[in-house]
Parts: C-alpha cells; sequence; structure tokens
C-alpha cells in the first residue's frame, strides 16, 4: 500500500499546509445551516480531493459512504439524474449524504446545466463537493451556487514538514537530507508528488542510488532550465530553438503534468526581469502550458513547447 494510501489525511488537523483556507472551511461546517455546495480549486496534487473526503465527514456522512465521482469517467446527463435521484433519500448510517465530484471541469456542459438544477434545490440532509484543476471550464452558475476555496501548492518549508512527519510515523529516524532536498526539489510544492517520490526511496540505505532514482523520475531543475533557455532565446531562429527543443524532448524522461508547472515557474522569474516586449511575448508562451497534461501526456507537453516556438515573432 502506498504512503499516499497510509497517510491520507483523515482530520483537518492532518493537513499541512492552506492554513486559512481550513479554517474557513471548517467556520462554514459550524454554522447552523452549512452550504449546500463546496468547491474546491487548485493545481494538481493540492489535495482538493482528501480535503472533499475530509469535509463530507465533518458535515456528518459516514466515510464509506460518501458517494465520490471522476466526472473524466462519468459526465453525462444520465449521471446527473441518478445522482439527484439518490440524493432524495436520507442516509441509513450518518447524519448526511454527500456526493464528491472530482474533475468537475469535465462533465460536459449539458451535464452542467443538469446538476445546477441540483444545486438550486438541494435536500436538506444533502451536500455537494466539486474538486477542480480548471474551474474556468464551470458554468459561472455552478461556481455562483458554491462556496468556493482554492488550495495553494505548498511551501518549501511545509514539504520538508510533511515529509519529516510521514518519516517519523514510519519510524525512519535517519533520512539524509539530500535526498529530503531533492525530494522537495521536484514535488514543486505538491503534497502527492511528494509522497509519490518518498514511496520510491524511503528504503534506500545508498544515497547516490536514491538520488538516481528520484533524478529519472521527475523533471530536475536543470532538465527545466535547459528546454527553457532555449525557447528564450531571441539569437536563435525559431526554427533553429524547435531543433534544440526536439533534441532536449528526446531524452526528456519526466512525467509531462508534473514538468507543467516548473516550466511556468522558470518562465515565470524570466518574466519578471523582462521589459515590456520581450514580456508580451513570454506572457503569450506561458498561455501554452497554462492547461494541464493529464489527457494528452508528453504529446501534449511536446506540442505545447511546437506552439510556443512556431508562433515566436522575428
Amino acid at each position: 500500500m502506498s504512503l499516499q494510501h497510509i497517510h491520507r489525511p483523515k482530520t483537518f488537523e492532518d493537513f499541512v499546509g492552506n492554513k486559512e483556507v481550513i479554517e474557513a472551511i471548517q467556520n462554514a461546517i459550524a454554522k447552523d445551516s452549512p452550504p449546500p455546495a463546496f468547491l474546491f480549486t487548485g493545481g494538481a496534487g493540492t489535495g482538493k480531493t482528501s480535503i472533499g473526503r475530509v469535509t463530507a465527514i465533518a458535515l456528518g456522512c459516514h466515510p464509506k459512504h460518501i458517494d465520490e465521482k471522476d466526472s473524466a469517467d462519468d459526465r453525462s446527463i444520465e449521471s446527473v439524474r441518478k445522482m439527484k435521484t439518490n440524493l432524495k433519500f436520507t442516509p441509513m448510517v450518518g447524519t448526511k449524504k454527500v456526493v464528491l465530484l472530482d474533475e468537475i471541469h469535465q462533465m460536459l456542459k449539458p451535464a452542467q446545466n443538469a446538476l445546477l438544477k441540483v444545486l438550486e434545490e438541494p435536500p436538506s440532509h444533502a451536500h455537494i463537493i466539486l474538486c477542480t484543476t480548471n474551474p474556468e471550464n464551470l458554468l459561472d452558475t455552478i461556481k455562483r451556487r458554491c462556496h468556493i476555496y482554492q488550495l495553494a501548492y505548498l511551501t518549501v518549508s511545509d514539504q520538508h514538514k510533511l515529509l519529516k512527519r510521514i518519516l517519523k510515523k514510519e519510524k525512519v529516524k535517519k533520512f539524509p537530507p539530500k535526498v529530503l532536498d531533492k525530494i522537495v526539489d521536484l514535488a514543486n510544492g505538491s503534497a502527492g508528488n511528494a509522497l509519490k517520490y518518498l514511496d520510491m526511496v524511503i528504503d534506500f540505505t545508498d544515497v547516490k542510488k536514491a538520488l538516481n532514482t528520484l533524478k529519472s523520475a521527475g523533471a530536475t531543475q536543470s532538465d527545466v532550465a535547459a528546454l527553457c533557455r532555449v525557447l528564450c532565446n531571441s539569437n536563435m531562429s525559431k526554427t533553429n530553438r524547435w531543433y534544440q527543443i526536439q533534441r532536449l524532448l528526446k531524452t526528456f524522461t519526466a512525467e509531462a503534468e508534473s514538468s507543467r508547472r516548473p516550466i511556468l515557474n522558470w518562465l515565470s522569474k524570466i518574466l519578471m526581469d523582462s521589459d515590456l516586449d520581450t514580456g508580451a511575448e513570454l506572457s503569450f508562451m506561458m498561455t501554452h502550458f497554462e492547461k494541464n497534461f493529464f489527457d494528452s501526456g508528453m504529446a501534449g507537453l511536446r506540442a505545447a513547447f511546437f506552439r510556443a516556438c512556431s508562433e515566436i515573432e522575428e
């Protein structure tokens, strides 16, 4: 069983980071009439579904009876109709029924319209929790009927705090600081990624072997920097830039989505030191990396770099 599964938060106190957001959620739940609908937004790995599950339990839903669905797999009007019918009946265990819809932005627009009717008149014993990485793809009318909470990526210190907490629970007394720093570097603020990388090397005694394993698993800062330096090199033609990026991508083994945010961060740093004209071009380049690569994978990452290169003005 993975560390992510074993150490999945069971209470709000188990979370690291996003303190103000969690306090706001707790305050909303503590009211005499908690909001019928919650919308959790944030990047991949920020803990949206984990907070959604804990919120459901805090509302009075039995853990085994949280109706969790992935909208990427089940996004039709019919699924919303079934959900509406199911919500009419009071829970047999616990005081509340909760439906948790993950990746809600993947739901088709007709199904979103059907969901809107459920949000307008939910049963008093029911709550709906929505999670999304792309709230801009949701109907505005849905967002207006939800209490919205945006989750941020963890800071470096919070990532260290989380990893040390897990190591203590796993009774690992000595863990190489270099390996811990490498995990934080690769995780880029994602608690899920941090635990995934820790899981890969937690039993290693050889520091060099652990570092090499992590290097092959994720995009290092040097990998990202090499790609971004070529993309932003105004002394090269766009044809030559694409040729050099092709060469780098052929040996790029990191997972596409986990690389997207480091690329955006790197481009953002250059943007802050740029003049107006260069900044405008960089800002336009960044738009190609705004949408996630969950579905498209490495093909999506390559296409994003190609579009960024092809649209450079010479």
